[in-house]
């Protein structure tokens, strides 16, 4: 049982194109994980840049009722302030609330007394 040249070529030949089926299979298996990547990074940096521009937005929001509060009562400290977890609203809704733990009980009773009183646009969202 000897072999010829021409099985061990043929073995080999077998062989070559296996490997290359399978190189050809993990390079196309590579190139779909890599082009699944870049579309996740780009989304990533996408919400990343939306993120520092409500940013600003939400500072001006707290901005606007630190001032309001403050024309009140000057000792107004705040523990913290954040958006509700509301969806986004379009850019023509009403915006989302804003949370905000008042350090004192007085003040925000106070701002809760004193909302309805003054009915301007920029204390109408402090009860809701």
């Amino acid at each position: 049982a000897s072999i010829t040249m021409a099985e061990i070529s043929s073995l080999l030949e077998e062989h070559r194109l296996a490997l290359a089926a399978d190189f050809k299979t993990s390079y196309d298996s590579m190139t779909s994980t890599l082009d699944t990547l870049h579309t996740k990074v780009t989304d990533h940096g996408q919400r990343i840049s939306s993120l520092e521009d409500n940013a600003t937005d939400t500072d001006h929001r707290i901005q606007q009722l630190e001032t309001a509060c403050s024309a009140m009562q000057r000792d107004n400290e705040l523990e913290r302030a954040h958006r509700s977890l509301a969806p986004k609203p379009a850019p023509d809704e009403r915006p989302r609330p804003v949370i905000i733990r008042f350090h004192r009980f007085q003040i925000k009773d106070l701002v809760i007394r004193e909302a309805p009183r003054r009915a301007s646009a920029s204390l109408a969202f402090l009860l809701y």
